[in-house]
């Protein structure tokens, strides 16, 4: 009986095994054919009544445990070895507990799973704590999450991963691989600030599949990858979910803006000038070409769904940078006898086209240095360059990691993770009779 059968039988999840070179199935407490010469055997429990069996490159690892202790650790064992459960391996151990002299150990091949990782939750588990480490590589515990999640033995290691879970998480493994530990561990706090972090990171790529801009292992920025597959389906669904309601919610915004200066008969600048309204709609259209969007002819209140495409970070960043200019004049200039100034050379600077040069400025008639206008600056007061961005902020500020308990497969993990949620105050005294 395979644990990915065992686990859809009690959370109705399957578990999707890994591409690996296994060896053949046997029969329980058959021999099985090794791929190498070497074999490594741990003894966990010198009375044990089940192996373990692992193959690998480098050998073969045989683990004698207890079947009560992998019962009481894991749901997919206890379901597994259930002398009441009809599976062969249950059978294969109520006729040796009938018969223990003459009956070797039930050996149970376990070819996909990582046997260095199996060996640490094996001796947590058979309280061997000496060879447990106190702590380990982000590599190593990942393996162990695979494990957690595959047997369910989350609970049992609980006291160790207190030990193993680092305080940070930046630079060390990409945010999607420790949200799939969050989530394997049933940490669910972890899994609401990592899952936040990925719907704002997230974005969306030409198949529809999500993806992270910028690895979050340093010095390689700007680089994109895929999320990891072990993370279940459903979350990843709901990532895509939020993160496309945030952009939305973006692409609205800008969309409300660009309406009050289209379809609005009324004079949005404070000093009542239409040159000071077309600029702050130049400013929002050039902000749409930066992102490489094209607004339908007819239609310059709709946007395209390019956007949807980009991480909520991206989108932000490209929408509240450099939109607006920080300082703008809208007047006649003041000084000379002529409205529009011609350039000429005045020593050594030949103007070709018409800057704002205060040098050389003149009147082309009186050569009188021209003056800077006297009106205010319209960028202070007209350009809705606060409150743009306040309303941005608010969108991302708004956006909450995803809640652990929608995602738990099986009745006795929702009830965990109730239990997790409320512990009692007072340890010691936890009795309660009735």
């Amino acid at each position: 009986m395979s644990a990915s059968s065992v686990r859809t039988a009690v959370t109705g999840s399957p578990i999707e095994p890994r591409q690996t070179d296994t060896c053949s199935q046997s029969s329980a407490g058959g021999p099985r054919k090794a791929r190498a010469n070497k074999v490594a055997n741990l003894v966990l429990d010198c009375e044990g009544d089940v192996i373990l069996y692992f193959s690998t490159d480098a050998g073969d690892a045989r683990f004698r445990v207890s079947s009560q202790v992998l019962r009481l650790s894991s749901s997919v064992f206890r379901v597994m070895l259930d002398v009441k459960s009809g599976f062969k391996e249950g059978k294969f151990l109520a006729d040796r507990f009938c018969n223990p002299s003459s009956s070797p150990p039930l050996e149970v091949p376990l070819p996909e799973d990582n046997p260095n990782a199996f060996g640490i939750i094996l001796r947590a588990i058979h309280l061997h704590s000496k060879w447990v480490p106190d702590s380990l590589t982000p590599e190593q515990l990942y393996e162990i999450a695979i494990i957690c999640d595959k047997y369910d033995f989350t609970e049992a290691i609980d006291f160790w991963l207190k030990q193993w879970i680092p305080k940070s998480f930046n630079g060390i493994l990409n945010m999607d691989k420790w949200l799939f530990m969050a989530f394997a561990f049933g940490k669910h706090d972890i899994f609401a600030q990592l899952s936040k972090e990925l719907i704002l990171s997230c974005g969306v790529d030409i198949e529809g599949n999500l993806r992270v801009e910028g690895l979050i292992t340093e010095g390689q920025n700007g680089a994109t990858f895929t999320l990891d597959t072990r993370i279940p389906e459903s979350i990843t669904e709901e990532i895509q979910r939020v993160q496309q309601q945030a952009c939305k919610c973006m692409v609205d915004c800008v969309n409300r803006w660009i309406g009050q200066y289209v379809n609005s008969s009324q004079v949005k600048c404070t000093h009542q000038s239409l040159v000071c309204d077309s600029l702050v709609l130049g400013c929002f259209t050039a902000a749409l070409r930066r992102l490489h969007l094209v607004v339908p002819p007819g239609n310059s209140t709709s946007i395209t769904s390019d956007l949807y495409l980009l991480s909520v970070k991206t989108l932000t960043f490209l929408l509240t940078t450099d939109i607006f200019p920080d300082y703008i004049i809208i007047g006649k200039p003041t000084g000379g006898c002529c409205s529009t100034p011609t350039f000429k050379q005045y020593g050594s600077v030949n103007h070709k086209a018409v800057g704002n040069c205060s040098s050389c400025v003149k009147c082309s008639s009186c050569h009188s240095r021209y003056k800077a206008p006297t009106e205010q600056d319209h960028s202070k007061s007209c350009f809705p360059t606060g409150v743009f961005k306040q309303e941005l902020g608010c969108i991302v500020n708004k956006i909450q990691g995803l809640n652990y308990g929608r995602f738990v497969r099986s009745r006795q993990e929702s009830q965990s993770y109730a239990d997790a949620r409320t512990p009692p105050v007072d340890l010691w005294n936890c009795l309660q009779y009735q």
